[in-house]
């Protein structure tokens, strides 16, 4: 679900990691650099809890990013740590 970045406003999208369980906020716009491919829950399958929709999972996509356009993949995005201008305000032990 997109949501805005409480610091710069950009959009957004909460998703956890496939393997950690951590949550981070994605970029929604994909990226020509993106290392980040979001991991949509099968539409078959009940994708809602009692709280509401289930967030994307991610992967981090570690081949060559000219490669995986090449291929008609899907779009790769960044991490909002990343690219946020104010990322420093979130910064932990600083």
């Amino acid at each position: 679900m997109n949501e805005l970045c409480k610091t710069c406003g950009e959009s957004v999208i909460w998703a956890t990691h496939e393997r950690t369980g951590k949550q981070a906020l994605i970029d929604v716009e994909p990226s020509a650099d993106g290392n980040i491919l979001l991991i949509y829950p099968d539409p078959n399958e009940l994708a809602q809890t009692a709280l509401g929709p289930v967030d994307p999972e991610y992967r981090i996509v570690v081949w060559n990013t000219s490669l995986h356009v090449l291929l008609g993949s899907p779009p790769l995005r960044k991490s909002h740590f990343a690219t946020c201008p104010q990322a420093s305000m979130h910064r932990r032990g600083t």
